[in-house]
């Protein structure tokens, strides 16, 4: 209003009355100047017009407003959290196509071979090209394991070791029929890395998970394969058990 007198300029102002009652309320006051013939303000000519109702108003549009921003903001927070769960979903579901694929074309790939294998074995006219055969494709067609070729003697009360793959240790290289419970119950039989509950005696001290699958030959145990796991891969999945069953007949 200072100003106003000063520069000789209308003003608009807003303040507040307190009345009676000792409430208050809102006001807006307009003014112009009049001027005399020699352009001097001789006096003002204004308005003064009660807004309490328009303040109420915009108090309570602005409170809207605060409240529909933050909504607006949670909204967004949650459509940026939702995109980016959808998102990691995404690449999950890539990762898992992705893994899935591998092991089916790796599946595959060993499928292949054993089908090669079976092919030359029916091709071998001796033992050493049959032993050669099968210890040479056991650490193609069953990776990340260890294992070895066990065969029964003549009289079929001793089991030796034949050759093996990946460093395969036994204990024993040749042990009693009983030693092996594959060979006792004619079935494959699987040790759990610190299960104590039937292991096999030619395989004590053997830390890691182990299996032997019996080779028959028209009901009668020949021997048995011995497979055992790494410490990179500390275990035989379902797939992994029944490829190697199919590996042994």
């Amino acid at each position: 209003m200072g100003h106003a007198v000063q520069s000789g300029d209308g003003y608009e102002i807003e303040h507040r009355f307190r009345r009676a009652d000792g409430a208050y309320r809102w006001f807006l006051g307009r003014a112009n100047p009049i001027r005399g013939d020699q352009g001097a303000i001789f006096k003002w000519f204004g308005t003064r017009t009660d807004i309490e109702d328009q303040k109420h108003n915009q108090q309570i549009l602005e409170e809207q407003i605060k409240a529909r921003t933050t909504e607006l903001a949670d909204a967004n927070t949650r459509l940026q959290e939702e995109m980016c769960e959808r998102d990691l979903a995404r690449k999950e579901l890539d990762r898992q196509n992705e893994r899935m694929m591998n092991e089916l074309q790796a599946h595959s790939q060993r499928a292949t071979m054993l089908a090669k294998m079976g092919e030359l074995l029916q091709s071998c006219i001796s033992k050493d090209e049959v032993f050669s055969a099968g210890l040479g494709f056991a650490p193609k067609i069953l990776p990340h394991t260890r294992g070895a070729l066990v065969l029964m003697n003549g009289a079929r009360n001793l089991a030796e070791v034949i050759g093996s793959w990946s460093e395969c240790q036994l204990p024993a290289p040749v042990f009693e029929r009983n030693s092996c419970w594959a060979l006792r119950t004619g079935h494959p039989h699987l040790v759990v890395a610190g299960d104590d509950t039937a292991r096999c005696a030619h395989a004590e001290g053997v830390k890691n998970t182990y299996l032997c699958i019996p080779i028959l030959a028209q009901g009668e145990a020949l021997g048995i394969l011995h497979v055992q796991t790494t410490d990179e891969v500390p275990s035989f999945g379902e797939a992994e058990l029944s490829f190697k069953n199919t590996f042994a007949e």
